[in-house]
């Protein structure tokens, strides 16, 4: 309404300062909404912290000492998991994300589709030397992990078939069954079926359909040792630092190039905001057009 009633004013002076005050109406208003939607952000951030933050803590406290007086399978891997991974996580997400629904509109970057021009096709990467898949590649760093994951569970770092001794690795390759055993002074066989173990408790007298029982428990317990855990924790991290390399790669490069075209619209959107105001300028020394855009263009 103001910018049709600025058409009314008889005079250029009016309509400017008529404009201008519309201008800085809407900035101030911009403003204030942003300056409340901060200062309402104060209680919604701190829940959002006792969620993400406080609530597993407290859970990891609260769980145990509630299954064991309640008697309820509350600290049980799978409901840990179910909180942990899946309940806090989504909850987290939603909360923040209705947090951010609510924030006043501001300047949004442009949205790059798919078919923007100058964009490589889909799935694609570019190189110095042209294109390339990024499924190809996504599959290269899977190989490379696997095998750089299983290196570092069988010799670890530095390799122990060059260094023979354990003690002086950095990174120490993982437990093998046998390795353990030999380190405790048992024959490889110990806890096989007929094996060292297995003739013990038969001579102990042990009725033979339990002994399969008493070997599983008696393994079990020896393995769950912290100095016989053959546990592959190596190859284990190793595979999740690949997953996240895989994650890395797929976002990253189906994500670059977009956001290099916003970069680019946004740099030109700052200079035509700049050339506006050169071409302003010398159109208000009474300048010719010509003069005027050629003066902005240089």
């Amino acid at each position: 309404m103001m910018i049709r009633a600025s058409v009314l004013e008889n005079t250029e002076a009016k309509r400017y300062a008529l404009l201008d005050k519309t201008m800085q109406d809407i900035l101030d208003s911009i403003k204030l909404k942003m300056e409340n939607y901060a200062r309402a952000l104060s209680q919604p951030t701190t829940m959002l912290f006792y969620i993400g933050v406080l609530l597993p803590l407290i859970l990891i406290i609260v769980l145990p000492v509630g299954s064991t007086f309640s008697g309820a399978p509350l600290a049980n891997p799978i409901a840990l998991f179910l909180i942990y991974n899946v309940f806090i996580p989504l909850l987290t997400i939603v909360f923040a994300s209705g947090l951010i629904r609510q924030r006043p509109p501001t300047y949004i970057s442009p949205v790059i589709p798919d078919n923007f021009p100058g964009l490589p096709p889909k799935g694609v990467i570019r190189t110095k030397g042209g294109q390339i898949s990024i499924y190809f590649v996504m599959a290269l760093v899977l190989v490379l992990g696997i095998a750089f994951s299983y290196f570092l569970s069988v010799e670890g770092i530095p390799p122990l078939s060059l260094v023979k001794e354990r003690p002086l690795q950095v990174l120490k390759a993982d437990l093998s069954e046998a390795v353990a055993l030999q380190k405790d002074g048992k024959a490889l066989d110990y806890f096989a079926e007929g094996g060292t173990r297995y003739r013990e408790l038969v001579a102990l007298g042990i009725r033979r359909e339990k002994i399969p029982t008493q070997l599983s428990v008696e393994k079990q317990t020896f393995f769950s040792r912290s100095e016989f855990d053959v546990t592959p924790y190596n190859f284990i991290f190793g595979m999740l630092l690949t997953f996240s390399l895989l994650v890395y790669v797929y976002l990253h490069y189906t994500s670059i190039y977009k956001r290099q075209a916003q970069e680019t619209i946004e740099r030109m959107e700052s200079e035509f905001k700049d050339a506006l105001y050169v071409l302003a300028s010398r159109m208000g020394e009474n300048k010719p057009v010509e003069d005027a855009m050629r003066h902005t263009r240089e």
